[in-house]
């Protein structure tokens, strides 16, 4: 449902919330690891991997994240929309750094708010 609504919206920012929103339920990641996301992590040669290993930074230790097919080609979606995240490092930059990781924090946990409690 949710899915379906991001995608009739058909924004910019509603296809990076949806990218968000499956790479964090696949990946079970906290937000602050999940926003500080690399291409480099999770593509090779332009391609989205099906596995990945991150070091989490509140424990550290280091994590293998599964990505379904869907979730794949989601992020392959707003990837190509935004080849320049893709080369650079966070993919889920909004705002210039260091300040985008806090904002996207603000924004997932926003949003994750008015999916549960509303």
């Amino acid at each position: 449902m949710l899915e379906t609504l991001l995608r009739q919206d058909g924004s910019s920012t509603a296809l990076r919330d949806l990218a968000l929103l499956r790479v964090g339920v696949d990946s079970m990641l906290r937000s602050s690891d999940l926003v500080a996301l690399t291409g480099a992590e999770v593509a090779h040669d332009g391609e989205i991997v099906a596995e990945f290993g991150i070091r989490q930074k509140k424990t550290g230790k280091t994590v293998r994240c599964d990505l379904s097919e869907r979730t794949r080609a989601i992020l392959a979606e707003w990837l190509a929309a935004n080849p320049e995240l893709a080369a650079s490092s966070w993919i889920f930059a909004i705002t210039p750094a260091p300040a985008h990781r806090q904002a996207m924090g603000r924004a997932l946990e926003a949003r994750r708010r008015s999916l549960f409690h509303a």
